[in-house]
């Protein structure tokens, strides 16, 4: 099994047959390695972290996963791989409106049947005080202000104890105060599992933070 959280070969994708959209010669990332994915808006960030996540397939290459060809997996042994491997923080947030935070951060772990021991609890535990979520951990996601709604959707993407996180644009929302606070929250959650981070960001103070860049639309590897 490779040592690379993330590997991409060749690959070439499009929207439209005929017309790439995207390509990308090599790209290497380590486990544990942080990663910011920089660019204009239109420049592929999203598609990017669509492919990576298993959610776009390109019409060529490879794309490996902690040694795993995700581009020979069918429907549900990727739904299956994603869940149990990839955390994904999706710009949006995608928090079910009338589901409690503190069920919006546990929902992953229901849908994909893993325990509630106590040691899952404690990582749940862990989350929900690192994020600061338990002074309004029992209301609804409709009634949470955009900043807490995204501090609930940071927790979710970590309850899973994945392999790799994805964040598109986690920030977008926030003010200066909050967006740096989110990020170095991110930023330890994932140091403290060894967790292989991947965000996207049109945001010069979040790249600040990164050793690590890459750009999908103009670069064919890895900056440091």
């Amino acid at each position: 099994m490779s040592e690379a959280a993330v590997e991409i070969k060749s690959v070439e994708f499009s929207y439209k047959h005929g017309l790439p959209l995207l390509r990308i010669a090599d790209f290497t990332l380590a486990k544990g390695q942080h990663c910011f994915i920089k660019g204009p808006s239109g420049s592929g960030k999203s598609t990017f972290l669509g492919l990576v996540a298993g959610m776009l397939r390109p019409q060529r290459g490879e794309i490996s996963i902690g040694g795993h060809n995700i581009l020979q997996m069918k429907a549900m042994e990727l739904d299956s791989f994603r869940g149990r491997s990839i955390g994904y923080l999706a710009q949006m947030f995608n928090l079910i409106p009338y589901l409690s935070a503190f069920d919006n951060i546990c929902l992953p772990l229901a849908l994909h049947r893993q325990k509630e021991d106590d040691q899952r609890r404690m990582v749940v535990q862990e989350l929900i005080q690192t994020l600061e979520i338990g002074p309004f951990l029992h209301q609804k996601a409709r009634e949470l202000s955009v900043g807490q709604q995204q501090r609930v959707a940071a927790a979710r993407s970590f309850v899973c104890d994945p392999e790799l996180v994805i964040a598109d644009e986690p920030t977008s929302s926030l003010d200066e105060r909050q967006k740096e606070k989110l990020m170095r929250s991110l930023m330890e959650m994932a140091a403290r599992r060894s967790c292989t981070l991947i965000v996207a960001s049109h945001d010069r103070d979040v790249a600040a933070l990164f050793q690590h860049s890459f750009d999908p639309g103009g670069s064919s590897c890895l900056q440091s």
